[in-house]
């Protein structure tokens, strides 16, 4: 599908990502999304031992790591670091 212009292709992703959300959280009462839930969940697991927890946890980790390099230059020129993961 092809757009006017590149807002258009913007509006198209946050619809995407929008719908992905309603999506994740179906179930989820408004008031625990609002007071941060998902967050306190991804936080509670980050102390769990399972290989596969950690391997979720690490692709969250890499997304948010590609999104923040997009964002802003500076970290892709190595001037910003991230912090080693503890215990590599």
């Amino acid at each position: 599908m092809t757009f006017p212009s590149g807002d258009g292709l913007r509006r198209s992703g946050d619809e995407r990502r929008s719908a992905a959300c309603l999506k994740a959280c179906e179930g989820i009462p408004t008031e625990l999304l609002e007071g941060g839930i998902i967050l306190k969940l991804v936080a509670a697991c980050v102390h769990v031992s399972d290989h596969r927890v950690r391997q979720v946890l690490e692709e969250l980790a890499m997304h948010r790591l590609r999104h923040a390099d997009d964002e802003n230059p500076a970290r892709r020129s190595g001037r910003l670091m991230s912090r080693p993961s503890p215990g590599r």
